[in-house]
């Protein structure tokens, strides 16, 4: 997911210096849609992991809220222009990072 929004924010760049990504084939519109089929399927991974394997499920679902977040900086990302993803660059690595460390204490509780 962070390599397709930095993808995404240097297409232009990519495409000026002939560099072939993944989302300068795409296009912008439909990076941002592979961006949304990503972000889906992570939460659809970490939902089956905890299915499959919470002997509890309330607090092993706690790392949800980090979701919501998620789903924020995405609305956020399909309303952008390419030149103004950077924020979310950042935004994303740290719910990532957020969301691993409470999926991790949470599964372990």
């Amino acid at each position: 997911m962070i390599l397709n929004i930095n993808n995404m924010r240097d297409i232009e760049n990519d495409r000026a210096s002939g560099k072939i990504t993944f989302a300068l084939r795409l296009g912008i519109k439909n990076a941002k849609i592979y961006h949304t089929l990503l972000t889906f399927g992570m939460f659809a991974c970490f939902l089956q992991y905890s299915f499959m394997f919470a002997a509890s499920p309330r607090y092993r679902f706690l790392y949800v809220v980090v979701f919501f977040y998620q789903l924020y900086i995405l609305t956020q990302i399909h309303k952008k222009t390419a030149r103004e993803l950077d924020p979310y660059l950042k935004l994303t690595s740290m719910s990532g990072f957020l969301l691993a460390v409470i999926f991790s204490i949470c599964i372990n509780i």
